[in-house]
């Protein structure tokens, strides 16, 4: 009997699940294309000499039992060396040194001695947070999809529900901002920042345009359980590539996807040397502002309006990549970190940083006595246009970032043994995404939910994964949009 083939664009994450779950079919047969000559997207990796950088991602979430990754890596019957975390990270805002712990109790302590004269109001916040998360993470083990396009997925939907969950039907409608006026705590504008520095890597929005909903599942993930990963998240991308070669699927590297159409009713797939790919089914991991360019015209005008999307509204990353001596790091400092110097700028172009740092003992990342490091920002992909400002821009950002991390690691610039700033143009470059966009849509009411973008084209064998459709950021998002592609595709060959 010939076998399906199925063709997966993109190796980052989201592709990377689909390929490891459809390679276990035996119907299937899988080819994976990556553009880059590295495993994992925003997720992965690239080496300097005895040094490993993780690219973008860096703390491990959903990996707690019975987690989104939990779930996916015992499927694929993967192990991942990971640390769970009762120290989340620390966040540095303005004078105060906030320790985000797992423990709920121990969280709330904390909030009490850094915000004592809001202490109730804050106590009850997050207790409403948690308690609307609850039934989402319930439901979410099962990966639901939304919007529910297919009678299979209502069904699917409407089987998970229970009644616990009627309580979020009056929340679908709520911003972040409005639930922090309904507790009283708009005002204060350090939790607000607080808050703001927890949700936007995630969500891609501050409270005043969030979604709660998602801002709750947001502010309740760190308490399921947080993780450092040895060596970094690249890791459970070479495990997945790894599994997608065990079970006979084919991948390949260099191969940046140009064009996809129909012939003869089956798809073709061209990279950019003019090497084609014949499949029934196509799952494109990229974001939805490239299928302009890589689907043929007569196909891109059958797709859903609000997939057709010219124009995102992502933000940009600066990130610095660093190798650092042992010796001007304190006898603790957390592996992951925000850094706020001034609370009242805002949470982009270097006033707000995410600060990740290799274990001490994580020889893969780096060799005894050193330690690689990664700090990044958001940035507003608007200032980054102009080919003759960019390089000075760039350079004004890394002085400026290292004034910033000096606040927290006052020797740092003595440690640095190597300094690589990762711009917009490098996003661009290396994974391929139009204007150096990253992290997806920002997850606001009236874009995420019921709301959001399907993995379903409407046209048939073509599928999407990846942060820019349901659920949108994180590898804890773009897993479920892979493994969603997955089980449509493994549900349409039951059927046949």
């Amino acid at each position: 009997m010939e076998k399906t083939r199925v063709i997966v664009v993109g190796g980052g994450i989201g592709g990377l699940t689909a390929a490891a779950y459809l390679s276990m079919e035996e119907k299937c047969d899988v080819t994976l294309l990556e553009a880059s000559l590295e495993w994992g997207g925003c997720a992965g990796k690239f080496s300097r000499g005895a040094y490993t950088f993780p690219v973008g991602a860096t703390l491990g979430l959903g990996f707690e039992a019975g987690g989104i990754h939990d779930q996916i890596l015992n499927d694929l019957n993967i192990e991942i060396d990971c640390v769970l975390l009762n120290e989340v990270m620390t966040v540095n805002i303005g004078e105060k040194k906030i320790v985000y712990f797992k423990e709920r109790d121990q969280f709330l302590v904390e909030m009490e001695k850094h915000f004592p004269e809001d202490i109730e109001n804050i106590r009850a916040f997050f207790k409403h947070c948690w308690k609307m998360a609850s039934p989402i993470y319930e439901m979410t083990r099962h990966f639901p999809v939304l919007p529910p396009v297919t009678p299979s997925e209502w069904l699917r939907l409407l089987a998970l529900a229970r009644p616990n969950q009627l309580k979020l039907i009056p929340s679908f409608n709520q911003s972040l901002q409005g639930v922090l006026k309904k507790y009283d705590l708009d005002k204060n504008k350090l939790f607000v920042h607080f808050i703001d520095g927890l949700i936007i890597d995630s969500l891609q929005a501050t409270s005043k345009h969030a979604s709660f909903l998602m801002a709750a599942i947001a502010l309740d993930v760190y308490h399921r359980g947080a993780f450092y990963l040895k060596g970094g998240l690249y890791k459970v991308a070479d495990a997945m590539v790894k599994k997608v070669v065990e079970n006979g699927g084919t991948v390949k590297r260099g191969r940046r996807v140009v064009s996809v159409s129909k012939k003869d009713g089956r798809w073709l797939v061209v990279d950019q040397r003019d090497r084609e790919y014949v499949g029934d089914h196509v799952i494109l991991n990229t974001p939805l502002e490239s299928l302009g360019e890589l689907l043929d015209p007569s196909l891109y005008h059958k797709l859903p309006r609000k997939t057709k999307v010219e124009k995102g509204e992502q933000w940009g990353a600066f990130t610095l990549y660093l190798s650092v001596k042992e010796e001007v790091f304190p006898e603790y400092f957390p592996l992951f970190s925000q850094v706020v110097p001034d609370p009242l700028k805002p949470v982009t172009e270097g006033h707000h940083l995410f600060v990740s740092v290799s274990s001490d003992e994580d020889r893969l990342r780096a060799p005894k006595g050193f330690r690689t490091m990664t700090v990044s920002t958001h940035t507003n992909l608007s200032r980054w246009g102009e080919q003759e400002s960019y390089d000075q821009l760039k350079e004004e950002m890394t002085n400026f970032i290292l004034l910033q991390l000096e606040t927290v690691l006052p020797n740092v610039r003595k440690g640095i043994t190597q300094l690589y700033p990762g711009a917009p143009k490098a996003w661009e470059q290396f994974t391929n995404r139009p204007s150096g966009g990253v992290g997806g849509y920002p997850q606001t009411v009236k874009s995420s939910l019921f709301y959001d973008k399907s993995h379903r084209s409407n046209i048939k064998g073509l599928w999407f994964c990846g942060d820019t459709v349901f659920p949108g950021a994180g590898t804890m998002a773009v897993s479920s949009s892979g493994f969603h592609v997955a089980r449509s595709i493994k549900t349409d060959l039951k059927l046949k």
